[in-house]
C-alpha cells in the first residue's frame, strides 16, 4: 500500500507498507512394517511441526523539487525498515500402539522430544 501527499508545492511526501504472513503444519508417520520374518521396520513414529513467520516493511521518500530559471533542482531523501518474526515448534514420539492410532499423545512418552 502507498500513500502520497504533496503538503506545499514541489514538496512530495510518501510512505509504502508492506506486510507478509505465513503459517504451515506438517504431520508425518512412518508405520510399523513387516515384509518377513526377517525384516520388520520398527517402531513406528510420528513427527509433527507447525510454525509462522511475518514480514513488515516500511519505506518513506521525502522529494522536493525547485525550478530557478534555467536550472532544476531535486533532493531526495528515504529511509526503510524490515521487521522478520519467525517462530516454529516441533514433537515426536514413537512406539504407538499400533499403525491406525497415530496421534501425540499415543505415542510412548519415554522417548518424546
Amino acid at each position: 500500500m502507498e500513500l502520497s501527499w504533496e503538503p506545499i508545492k514541489g514538496l512530495t511526501l510518501s510512505e509504502k507498507v508492506g506486510y507478509k504472513y505465513y503459517n504451515w503444519t506438517s504431520k508425518s508417520f512412518q508405520s510399523t512394517f513387516v515384509f518377513d520374518n526377517s525384516k520388520t521396520i520398527s517402531p513406528n513414529k510420528l513427527w509433527v511441526n507447525s510454525g509462522d513467520n511475518s514480514l513488515l516493511t516500511l519505506q518513506s521518500l521525502i522529494r522536493y523539487t525547485k525550478s530557478i530559471e534555467k536550472h532544476n533542482l531535486t533532493v531526495l531523501a528515504g529511509y526503510s525498515q524490515e521487521s522478520y518474526n519467525d517462530n516454529g515448534l516441533g514433537a515426536y514420539r514413537d512406539n504407538f500402539p499400533n499403525n491406525s492410532l497415530y496421534e501425540l499423545n499415543a505415542g510412548d512418552g519415554a522417548n518424546m522430544q
